[in-house]
């Protein structure tokens, strides 16, 4: 009997040891450091929008695509099927260029992904890039 009790009482002491450790572990876990701030995302630089303005083309059989970018940064996008039957159109309102991308401030964070090649805009359609003529 004084050796069953005595089993219990190591038992017993077993488990507070494992209960300290275990209330430890939880403690180390929970504490993390509040401290850390997220970085801040890097704005974009923009460069002259004069480098896109005018009017581009997109032309496949009887459906066309124009892309309309003033100075002033106003841009629209308009929608064409069978030659000069206009199906929507779409005012982007303020646009600004960096080397990447075309933003529509007014739309959210809303941005297009291009690049200029010789007399072609090529605009992002998802990850297809589509090419535009510049006609004006």
């Amino acid at each position: 009997m004084l050796l069953s009790m005595t089993k219990r009482k190591q038992n017993t002491e077993t488990m507070k040891k494992i209960l300290t450790l275990l209330l430890l572990a939880t403690l180390f876990v929970a504490c993390g450091d509040d401290d850390e701030k997220p970085e801040p995302e890097p704005q974009p630089t923009y460069i002259d929008n004069k480098l896109i303005e005018g009017e581009w083309y997109w032309i496949q059989a009887t459906d066309s695509v124009v892309y309309t970018f003033e100075n002033n940064n106003a841009s629209r996008k308009t929608i064409e099927k069978y030659i000069l039957v206009q199906i929507s159109s779409y005012d982007y309102g303020v646009y600004k260029l960096t080397d990447e991308y075309i933003y529509y401030p007014e739309r959210g964070d809303w941005k297009s992904k291009y690049y200029l090649k010789e007399d072609s805009l090529w605009i992002y359609n998802g990850d297809t890039p589509v090419k535009y003529i510049r006609v004006k």
